[in-house]
């Protein structure tokens, strides 16, 4: 079983059925995004899951909505996106719908519904699936157009989750997970305790690092071994070396070339960097609650849950201008003088 990265650098889903500029109809999201994609040209993709809209800002900083439907049907209440190396876009919605977008945001942009073989997979426990009600967990895919995601009997702290590979073929086998807790070690002897609201992606080598509770980062080889790269069970903000580092519900990450992991972490409102070798460091943001751009050490994000490495090594982020309402998303831009700037804003009507 091999997990790889694809060229993509994040990803999302769909047919144009309506194109807007700047404003995009619909009510506010009870949950913001956090799922983001910034593709080689520069062109940032993220989704709205309550219409559901695919939005797309162009590297101008032009923004627009094509709206998600095939037949009728959408992927409905989904958060996350992930893209492959030709440019495809998948979406992940409730009751395990899977959704290709081909030639995202474009005027030939078209979104399939993905046929697939054996999914859901029974969980170990011999516990039914919860996976109609609620989209929120990660996604990711690999060179070979293998999505990876999670399933879990209990979405509650502890709940027996498992990362599942589905490749090309559509057929899914599960990777890592089944037991309880908080555990460490290979293939279904590997505890997460929670991947609700969680980030997840490849690194060059084809290590897959994904968010668990908001707390950790977990490391997941291609060959099922599962170990902590930095953080724990404990909340908390602390930079250093693996799990002496802390976060505080930590949603989307993202892996650059040299291997760095970059996450959003949101109740500390600070973006963390995560080297290959488990230091932890703070890379923007002073903990406050506000929409204050400069100086990565001096700016502030209301409630950072996306984040996306550019193809200049620039950071995209995803932060609502209001972390209540939510009526109001804004795309920051940490540049690679060390500045955030506020890259597009989008209102919902």
């Amino acid at each position: 079983m091999t997990l790889e990265r694809g060229r993509l650098l994040c990803a999302f889903s769909a047919t144009t059925v309506l194109l807007v500029t700047v404003i995009a109809q619909g009510t506010a999201s009870a949950h913001p995004p956090s799922g983001i994609v910034v593709d080689e040209q520069g062109n940032v993709f993220f989704l709205r899951h309550a219409a559901p809209q695919l939005i797309h800002v162009d590297p101008s900083g032009k923004l627009t909505g094509h709206r998600l439907a095939h037949d009728g049907k959408s992927p409905s209440r989904s958060h996350r996106m992930a893209g492959d190396d030709e440019g495809n876009l998948y979406v992940f919605g409730v009751g395990h719908s899977f959704w290709k977008i081909v030639d995202p945001g474009m005027e030939s942009q078209s979104i399939v519904p993905i046929v697939y073989k054996n999914v859901p997979l029974p969980m170990a426990s011999g516990k039914s699936l919860r996976t109609s009600s609620y989209a929120a967990t990660p996604l990711a895919v690999d060179s070979r157009q293998a999505l990876v995601y999670t399933q879990s009997s209990d979405f509650g702290l502890d709940g027996n989750w498992q990362i599942v590979r589905m490749d090309r073929e559509r057929r899914a086998v599960i990777v890592a997970g089944g037991e309880r807790g908080y555990k460490n070690g290979i293939g279904r002897a590997v505890g997460f305790r929670n991947f609700r609201n969680a980030g997840m992606a490849f690194g060059p080598d084809g290590t897959l690092y994904a968010t668990c509770a908001g707390s950790s980062i977990r490391k997941i080889t291609p060959d099922g071994h599962v170990s902590t790269l930095a953080g724990g069970p404990e909340v908390g903000y602390a930079d250093g070396v693996g799990g002496d580092a802390r976060f505080r519900w930590m949603v989307g990450l993202d892996v650059d070339k040299q291997g760095n992991v970059y996450v959003a972490d949101a109740w500390n409102r600070r973006i963390r960097k995560v080297t290959a070798q488990g230091h932890v460091s703070t890379i923007a943001g002073n903990g406050r609650e506000a929409h204050v751009d400069g100086a990565a050490e001096e700016a502030s994000f209301v409630l950072p849950t996306g984040v996306a490495v550019g193809p200049h090594e620039e950071i995209y982020i995803l932060d609502p201008a209001d972390h209540i309402k939510r009526n109001k998303m804004r795309v920051r831009r940490l540049t690679t003088d060390g500045r955030v700037e506020t890259f597009a804003t989008m209102a919902y009507k």
